[in-house]
């Protein structure tokens, strides 16, 4: 059987936010587990569901962009999940 292609799925909104992207990035990236290999790399909720802050934003950019640049093994599929996200 071949080998399972790997995606990494990279998003700022994530529960226990509320709201149709966290549900989105949450949903979508548990059905694509039978068929990818899959890292999520995102952004967490507070628990009361608040937004982040300015220094959380930054911090989050930060580690995702170090990430995707300087792996060893990148992914064969980068999955940005809003258009903040993209730079």
């Amino acid at each position: 059987m071949s080998e399972r292609c790997s995606v990494i799925f990279v998003s700022r909104k994530w529960p226990p936010a509320m709201g149709g992207m966290e549900t989105y990035s949450e949903k979508l990236s548990e059905a694509m587990k039978p068929y990818v290999e899959i890292e999520t790399l995102y952004l967490p909720g507070h628990a009361d569901g608040s937004v982040p802050n300015a220094w959380e934003i930054l911090r989050f950019g930060f580690r995702a962009a170090s990430q995707l640049v300087f792996t060893r093994n990148p992914a064969a599929i980068t999955h940005v999940a809003d258009m903040a996200s993209w730079p």
